[in-house]
């Protein structure tokens, strides 16, 4: 069995005039890694999850589309995003992967620190992404959710 695991998404909001990015935190439930039809029964779950949290805040912030971005499943640096809070604007260190739609992300009082916790992370067996993540991290505003 594969478990239930938590992903981050990255979307794009947008407006005519303005932009804005967004991380909705969602949950992938368990399923058999021997049935690919469980496999995908989870994935649409996920996916149709994060995507209505994404397109419920955009039309609620007056933006006219959600684009999806990259993803992350590894362990981001900050206590927030393994709390219960959720539709809070915070400043967040984000590199992501030279090729794929993949991403890390945390909140730190610097980059230094924020690709020190992504190497430590690599080094323990985590952030398995970590040797093709572009540098420099970029720092952004973003709006965390997460499922309730």
């Amino acid at each position: 069995m594969a478990p239930k695991t938590n992903f981050y998404s990255l979307f794009k909001l947008k407006s005519n005039t303005i932009s804005k990015y967004i991380i909705v935190k969602a949950v992938r439930p368990e399923f058999s890694n021997a049935d690919q039809g469980h496999e995908n029964w989870a994935i649409d779950i996920h996916d149709n999850k994060r995507n209505k949290i994404a397109e419920k805040i955009s039309k609620t912030n007056g933006f006219n589309e959600s684009v999806f971005v990259a993803e992350c499943s590894d362990f981001p640096l900050g206590d927030i995003f393994y709390e219960s809070e959720s539709n809070i604007e915070i400043n967040v260190w984000i590199a992501f992967h030279k090729d794929l739609p993949f991403f890390a992300f945390g909140i730190s009082d610097s980059e230094d620190i924020f690709w020190s916790y992504l190497q430590e992370e690599h080094n323990s067996g985590d952030c398995y992404i970590f040797p093709d993540l572009k540098k420099p991290a970029a720092k952004q505003s973003i709006i965390f959710l997460q499922e309730k």
